[in-house]
């Protein structure tokens, strides 16, 4: 047979009160049920625990051998308790998520800055990411969550649309173009456009093919991110088109924007794995991406 939790509890009590009346106070338990369950530990154990010396039980070698080891499982118990409270408030956790380069370094970024202020000791990935990527990624379930410019035809992940970004012509600040309130189209033709490398196929990417007559890719000047573009646009290099949210986040530099007739507008996707079962964190993060992007206005109405 082996020992039971209740007998490994006793033996314990005794070590720690070294008085059998002690160990019964502290169980709340007869002596004599004391001394039964300590017999029947020592039967089991298959060494002797304890020896008397007078009112007091001195521990042998072979029970403080045994004790460190109670003391050792004890601890594990403690800190899964410790680990199972921290889950419960949130104070422990991974969320990862992916994002497609013209959200993940701007707008997404302050939605994870707020969350990682509530919740300061949780663990936060953000991986940067072409849209196809992202989908992929979470539908390897390499991340929790993804944004992405499209949805994904897998029935495996769920597409929910959350926001609609809307493009926006960027000029420099002292471009002839910046007397229009808003910019045409065909108000474009013939600037020098500046484009993104390996653009992802968009609307955005669309009227590039419009405004130039040319693949996006025969752009004079390119840029490998958003961000890029609108550095290069003060620097007067050129014009482009870039999200409202990109071109808010660089407000600071030498640009103006202005809204295109007729509009762009690209739908953004949150992405999750149907065959999952998330956390509450990754439910809460999911729930404050969203509810951001209502308060800020870049939900479609």
């Amino acid at each position: 047979m082996k020992l039971r939790g209740r007998q490994i509890e006793v033996f314990q009590a005794v070590m720690e009160a070294n008085t059998l009346s002690d160990a019964a106070n502290r169980l709340c338990i007869s002596q004599p049920s004391v001394s039964r369950i300590l017999a029947r530990f020592e039967q089991l154990a298959g060494f002797k625990a304890f020896e008397h010396k007078g009112r007091r039980l001195m521990p042998t070698a072979a029970a403080r051998m045994f004790y460190e080891e109670v003391l050792r499982m004890q601890r594990g118990i403690d800190h899964l308790n410790r680990v199972a409270e921290e889950i419960s408030n949130f104070r422990r956790g991974h969320v990862s998520l992916a994002v497609f380069p013209s959200l993940s370094n701007s707008w997404i970024a302050a939605v994870i800055s707020e969350f990682t202020q509530r919740y300061t000791d949780i663990h936060l990935s953000v991986v940067t990411r072409a849209s196809k990527d992202v989908i992929e990624a979470v539908d390897a379930k390499r991340v929790d969550l993804g944004i992405s410019l499209f949805a994904s035809a897998s029935d495996t992940i769920d597409s929910r649309e959350f926001m609609v970004m809307e493009s926006v012509c960027v000029l420099p600040r002292t471009h002839e173009l910046c007397r229009h309130r808003a910019i045409q189209v065909s108000d474009l033709k013939g600037e020098k456009l500046i484009g993104l490398i390996n653009a992802e196929s968009s609307p955005v990417s669309s009227q590039y093919n419009i405004i130039a007559g040319r693949d996006i890719g025969d752009a004079a000047l390119k840029a490998s991110s958003a961000s890029a573009v609108c550095h290069l646009v003060a620097a007067g290099r050129g014009v482009s088109i870039v999200s409202a949210v990109v071109a808010r986040e660089h407000a600071h530099l030498a640009i103006e924007t202005r809204p295109l007739k007729p509009r762009i507008e690209q739908p953004v996707y949150l992405l999750r794995s149907r065959h999952r079962v998330y956390s509450p964190l990754v439910e809460m993060l999911t729930e404050q991406i969203a509810n951001d992007a209502t308060s800020r206005g870049r939900k479609r109405a």
